[in-house]
C-alpha cells in the first residue's frame, strides 16, 4: 500500500503555516532574552512531521482547520522543547540543530534550559484555553494524553533509558521500549489528539493511535540509520554521535540492514492500521509513512 504524493511540498506548506501560528501564539508576550530563545528554537526549520500527522488526521475527520493548526502547533512546541533539552551538554551534547547552532550555543546553557521549560508549559497553556476548544472535557483529554506521553512513562523516561543504556548490552525489546517512550509516543499523540477533537469512535481512535506508534518507531530507527550513513547537510545536525556515545540502537546491535528491514516492517504495519478507517481519505498518512523510511535512501 503505497501512494505517490509530493509530501515534501506539503510539508513545506504546512511548516510555514505552523510557524506562523506559533509566532501568533507567542506574540504579545513581553520582549525578553527568554522569548527570543523560545522563538529561535520554535520558529525554525525542521520537517514538521508531527504537525503534519495531526493536521491530516484532522482533515480525515473534517475538523475545523484552526483547531487542528493550534493542536499541531502545540505538538511542535513540545517537540522543540525536547530538542533544546536533548542538545544540552548534560544530555546528548549537540552543537547543531536544524542546520544552525543549538539553543545553548546560540544563547547559553541557562537560557536554553529556561527556554525549554517555558515552551513545555506554554503548550499546555495553549491547550487549556477556551480559545483552543470550548469543550472542557475534550481539553482535559487532550492535555492528559499529551502529559502522559512526555513524562516519566513517556519521553522523559525514554530519554533516561537512552542515557542509562549507553555502553551497555541491552535486548531488542529494551531498545524498542526505550524508543517508543522517547519518540513514538509523541507521534502517537500527534495522531490521536485530532481523533479526540473529532470525538471519533473507539475503533478509529485505536487505529489512529497504533498508526502513530508504529510510524514513530520506524522514524526513530531510520534516524539511527541516518546517524551512520547520512550527511550532516541533509540531517541538519552532527552525525556519528550514536557510535561515539555507545548508544543502544538496532543499528548498533544488529546492523544497518536489519534496522532498515525493521523500519520497513513497522511502516507497513502503521499503514495497515489505517484500514480500520474504512473509506476515509487517508492517502497523505500512507504517503508520510513511506516518506519516513525513505529519508536515508
Amino acid at each position: 500500500m503505497s501512494i505517490t504524493i509530493n509530501i515534501e511540498a506539503q510539508l513545506a506548506d504546512l511548516s510555514e503555516t505552523v510557524r506562523d501560528e506559533i509566532a501568533r501564539l507567542l506574540a504579545g508576550n513581553q520582549a525578553s532574552k527568554l522569548l527570543e530563545a523560545m522563538k529561535y528554537s520554535a520558529i525554525s526549520g525542521g520537517k514538521y512531521l508531527r504537525p503534519f500527522i495531526t493536521y491530516n488526521v484532522g482533515k480525515i475527520f473534517d475538523l475545523s482547520i484552526q483547531d487542528v493548526i493550534v493542536a499541531a502547533a502545540s505538538i511542535e512546541i513540545i517537540h522543540c522543547y525536547s530538542l533544546i533539552h536533548d542538545d544540552l551538554p548534560s544530555m546528548d551534547n549537540d552543537d547543531l540543530r536544524r542546520g544552525k547552532p543549538s539553543c545553548h550555543k546560540a544563547f547559553d546553557e541557562a537560557t536554553a534550559i529556561l527556554a525549554g521549560d517555558a515552551l513545555h508549559t506554554f503548550a499546555f497553556e495553549i491547550l487549556s484555553s477556551e480559545n483552543f476548544n470550548k469543550d472542557a472535557e475534550i481539553r482535559c483529554k487532550v492535555i492528559n494524553l499529551l502529559a502522559k506521553s512526555i513524562g516519566m512513562n513517556g519521553m522523559a523516561g525514554g530519554q533516561m533509558f537512552d542515557l542509562q543504556y549507553e555502553q551497555l548490552e541491552v535486548s531488542e525489546e529494551e531498545i524498542l521500549t526505550m524508543q517508543k517512550m522517547k519518540t513514538a509516543y509523541l507521534f502517537s499523540v500527534s495522531a490521536e489528539i485530532a481523533s479526540i477533537l473529532a470525538k471519533s469512535n473507539d475503533i478509529e481512535r485505536l487505529a489512529i493511535r497504533n498508526y502513530g506508534l508504529k510510524l514513530g518507531l520506524a522514524f526513530q530507527i531510520i534516524d539511527d540509520v541516518i546517524d551512520v550513513e547520512g550527511t550532516e547537510k541533509h540531517a541538519g545536525k552532527k552525525l556519528g554521535k550514536d557510535e561515539l556515545a555507545g548508544k543502544a540502537t538496532l543499528v548498533s546491535k544488529f546492523g544497518i540492514d536489519y534496522a532498515k528491514m525493521k523500519a520497513h516492517k513497522l511502516s507497513q504495519e502503521a499503514k495497515s492500521h489505517l484500514l480500520a478507517l474504512g473509506d476515509r481519505d487517508y492517502n497523505n498518512l500512507i504517503a508520510i509513512a513511506d516518506f519516513v523510511i525513505a529519508r536515508s535512501y
